[in-house]
């Protein structure tokens, strides 16, 4: 999963690989990019299009409302659905959140 922002409570939760963009974590396990965030985005996205991946699904917070509209503008440059089912926004990333997700 990708997350735009801290991963570190979503791992603590569940056991899914995670990209920590935008956000510094101290844990070992989430692997994290500190770039433009626009950019970020449309390269995670580019790469996973590249890895075969056709639904890619965000997590994120209601206020970054700016982060997912640069990752529903990179998916339609990548030529891939914005499907609104893989969209799940809340107040802070949770596993309630992101449950359906894992299921993909």
């Amino acid at each position: 999963i990708i997350v735009l922002g801290s991963a570190d409570k979503l791992v603590n939760i569940v056991n899914v690989p995670a990209v920590n963009i935008g956000a510094s974590s101290n844990n070992r396990d989430i692997i994290t990019v500190n770039v433009v965030m626009s950019g970020a985005v449309d390269a995670a996205i580019k790469h996973l299009k590249n890895c075969g991946h056709e639904k890619i699904g965000y997590a994120g917070e209601i206020l970054t409302s700016s982060k997912l509209a640069s990752f529903k503008e990179s998916l339609r440059n990548n030529g891939l659905p914005v499907i609104s089912d893989y969209i799940k926004t809340s107040d802070e990333v949770t596993k309630l959140m992101i449950s359906p997700l894992i299921m993909l």
